[in-house]
Protein backbone atom coordinates (compact mmCIF):
# COMPACT_ATOMS: atom_id res chain seq x y z
CA UNK A 1 0.00 0.00 0.00
CA UNK A 2 2.75 1.96 0.66
CA UNK A 3 4.48 1.49 -2.51
CA UNK A 4 1.21 2.48 -4.57
CA UNK A 5 0.83 6.03 -2.88
CA UNK A 6 4.70 6.83 -3.24
CA UNK A 7 4.39 5.96 -7.23
CA UNK A 8 0.80 7.86 -7.40
CA UNK A 9 2.69 10.85 -5.70
CA UNK A 10 6.02 10.21 -8.02
CA UNK A 11 3.28 10.26 -10.88
CA UNK A 12 1.57 12.99 -10.23
CA UNK A 13 4.48 15.42 -9.22
CA UNK A 14 6.20 14.24 -12.90
CA UNK A 15 2.50 15.01 -14.36
CA UNK A 16 1.35 17.66 -13.09
CA UNK A 17 -1.25 16.72 -11.37
CA UNK A 18 -3.85 15.52 -14.23
CA UNK A 19 -6.86 13.66 -13.62
CA UNK A 20 -7.19 10.19 -13.71
CA UNK A 21 -9.36 7.36 -15.50
CA UNK A 22 -12.99 7.38 -14.49
CA UNK A 23 -13.66 2.94 -13.28
CA UNK A 24 -15.47 2.76 -16.52
CA UNK A 25 -13.33 3.95 -18.99
CA UNK A 26 -11.76 1.32 -21.35
CA UNK A 27 -7.86 1.00 -20.52
CA UNK A 28 -4.60 -0.79 -22.82
CA UNK A 29 -2.99 -2.69 -20.23
CA UNK A 30 1.18 -2.99 -21.15
CA UNK A 31 3.68 -4.89 -19.59
CA UNK A 32 7.28 -4.48 -19.09
CA UNK A 33 10.85 -5.08 -17.31
CA UNK A 34 12.91 -2.44 -16.56
CA UNK A 35 16.74 -3.55 -15.40
CA UNK A 36 18.66 -1.05 -13.25
CA UNK A 37 22.14 -1.21 -13.13
CA UNK A 38 22.26 -4.82 -13.77
CA UNK A 39 20.09 -5.74 -10.88
CA UNK A 40 16.89 -7.71 -10.44
CA UNK A 41 14.71 -6.40 -13.46
CA UNK A 42 11.14 -3.91 -12.23
CA UNK A 43 8.31 -5.86 -13.68
CA UNK A 44 5.29 -3.78 -13.95
CA UNK A 45 1.95 -3.30 -15.55
CA UNK A 46 -0.02 -0.01 -16.75
CA UNK A 47 -3.45 0.39 -17.48
CA UNK A 48 -3.49 3.75 -19.93
CA UNK A 49 -7.00 5.33 -21.04
CA UNK A 50 -6.84 9.05 -22.24
CA UNK A 51 -6.22 10.13 -19.09
CA UNK A 52 -3.05 9.76 -17.16
CA UNK A 53 -2.15 6.86 -15.41
CA UNK A 54 0.31 5.13 -12.51
CA UNK A 55 2.47 1.99 -12.70
CA UNK A 56 0.84 -0.66 -11.05
CA UNK A 57 1.36 -4.34 -9.75
CA UNK A 58 4.42 -4.15 -8.70
CA UNK A 59 6.86 -7.19 -8.27
CA UNK A 60 10.33 -5.66 -7.56
CA UNK A 61 11.43 -5.23 -4.09
CA UNK A 62 13.68 -2.30 -4.79
CA UNK A 63 11.35 -0.37 -6.75
CA UNK A 64 10.84 2.64 -4.04
CA UNK A 65 14.82 2.85 -4.17
CA UNK A 66 14.83 3.19 -7.96
CA UNK A 67 12.42 5.73 -7.41
CA UNK A 68 14.45 7.89 -5.19
CA UNK A 69 18.05 7.98 -7.24
CA UNK A 70 17.55 10.66 -9.02
CA UNK A 71 21.12 11.16 -10.11
CA UNK A 72 22.32 12.00 -13.60
CA UNK A 73 23.00 8.07 -14.10
CA UNK A 74 19.89 6.91 -12.45
CA UNK A 75 16.58 5.38 -14.70
CA UNK A 76 13.50 6.50 -13.90
CA UNK A 77 10.70 3.95 -13.96
CA UNK A 78 7.75 6.39 -13.92
CA UNK A 79 4.91 5.69 -15.77
CA UNK A 80 2.33 8.02 -17.17
CA UNK A 81 -0.06 8.16 -20.01
CA UNK A 82 -0.78 11.06 -22.47
CA UNK A 83 -4.02 10.51 -24.87
CA UNK A 84 -3.74 6.42 -24.74
CA UNK A 85 0.41 6.72 -25.17
CA UNK A 86 2.33 5.55 -22.29
CA UNK A 87 5.87 6.45 -21.32
CA UNK A 88 8.55 4.88 -19.54
CA UNK A 89 10.85 8.46 -18.69
CA UNK A 90 14.42 7.37 -18.31
CA UNK A 91 17.92 9.18 -18.09
CA UNK A 92 19.34 8.45 -21.89
CA UNK A 93 23.12 8.28 -20.82
CA UNK A 94 22.36 5.20 -18.45
CA UNK A 95 20.65 2.76 -21.23
CA UNK A 96 22.70 0.55 -23.44
CA UNK A 97 19.78 -0.81 -25.64
CA UNK A 98 22.64 -3.41 -27.57
CA UNK A 99 22.75 -5.42 -24.06
CA UNK A 100 19.13 -7.03 -24.56
CA UNK A 101 18.20 -9.47 -27.08
CA UNK A 102 14.44 -9.22 -25.53
CA UNK A 103 13.83 -5.83 -27.09
CA UNK A 104 9.97 -5.49 -28.81
CA UNK A 105 9.64 -2.50 -31.43
CA UNK A 106 9.22 1.10 -29.93
CA UNK A 107 10.04 4.55 -30.78
CA UNK A 108 12.31 6.98 -28.63
CA UNK A 109 9.52 10.13 -27.67
CA UNK A 110 10.90 13.00 -25.51
CA UNK A 111 10.57 12.49 -21.75
CA UNK A 112 9.06 15.76 -19.37
CA UNK A 113 12.78 16.93 -18.84
CA UNK A 114 14.60 18.72 -21.05
CA UNK A 115 17.77 16.40 -20.46
CA UNK A 116 15.39 13.31 -20.79
CA UNK A 117 13.48 10.75 -23.07
CA UNK A 118 10.95 8.22 -23.01
CA UNK A 119 10.27 4.97 -24.32
CA UNK A 120 6.56 4.92 -26.34
CA UNK A 121 4.95 1.96 -26.31
CA UNK A 122 2.54 1.69 -29.03
CA UNK A 123 -0.78 -0.55 -28.27
CA UNK A 124 1.19 -3.70 -27.03
CA UNK A 125 -0.99 -7.39 -25.92
CA UNK A 126 -0.57 -8.13 -21.64
CA UNK A 127 1.80 -10.15 -21.33
CA UNK A 128 4.31 -8.29 -23.38
CA UNK A 129 7.85 -7.27 -22.18
CA UNK A 130 8.15 -3.60 -23.57
CA UNK A 131 11.24 -3.22 -22.19
CA UNK A 132 13.94 -4.97 -21.13
CA UNK A 133 17.64 -3.32 -20.48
Amino acid sequence: MLRAVILLCAALAINGGGAFAEENAPAKVFRYAILIDQHEPIYGEVACSKYPCQMVDHKASDITLSLVRYDDSSVRPIVYCRTRNCYIPYRSENINLRKSGRLLKFSLAKGPGPRDRAVFLQNRQVGDIIVAF
